[in-house]
């Protein structure tokens, strides 16, 4: 809604944090249930290697950026390019990757056997990390973000026994949304200012 403070707006304007900034970190639940956290007004160094890659938005609305280009990086095999890009949004709020119909398609094209489903959507075979071991690479402000391929490959379909559905769908939207598959991997941190 437009004119709405946001949380982190008022938090930030009655002086509760250092920086209008907020970073997430998402992982797999540990032995003690701990699976991430949010950060606000800060970010934490000892979550992530290296320097962070600062990236422009390309509208502010939705948190969009440009993303550059998706590529696949098979072990032993090399990297295969894929035809999708464009305008992107990074959503805590959605779990999968979701790409149009056509990059949807692109998509699993690098993936042998997965096809899209009448009755279940975008399915590949559970055992897709052995069939193509690597990492899928999303290139935003000229630095290749990864993803494993394990983390592609969601619960098991019921009925069809070896299959299982995938993390990346297809839907009607003008922009990719790197939901949570793609948080999992990468420490973010949202910048307000």
């Amino acid at each position: 809604m437009i004119g709405v403070t946001t949380f982190l707006d008022n938090i930030y304007e009655n002086k509760h944090l250092k920086d209008p900034i907020f970073s997430v970190y998402i992982r797999q639940k540990d032995k003690d249930d701990y699976a991430g956290e949010y950060l606000f007004g800060d970010y934490d160094k000892s979550k992530f290697e290296g320097e962070l890659t600062w990236v422009p938005l390309h509208t502010p609305k939705f948190w969009e950026i440009m993303l550059d280009g998706v590529s696949f990086s098979v072990e032993g095999v090399g990297k295969e390019e894929m035809d999708i890009g464009g305008p992107a949004i990074l959503d805590t709020g959605t779990t999968l990757i979701v790409m149009n119909e056509k990059q949807a398609t692109e998509f699993h094209r690098g993936i042998p056997s997965a096809e899209n489903s009448e009755i279940y959507g975008w399915i590949m075979p559970c055992n897709t990390e052995q069939i193509v071991p690597g990492n899928l690479s999303f290139t935003i402000g000229g630095v290749d973000f990864s993803v494993p391929v394990k983390n592609l490959v969601r619960e098991p379909v019921k009925g069809l026994d070896g299959w299982c559905f995938s993390a990346v769908t297809s839907g009607a939207s003008n922009f990719i949304i790197l939901g949570d598959v793609f948080l999992r991997s990468n420490y973010v941190v949202f910048d307000r200012g």
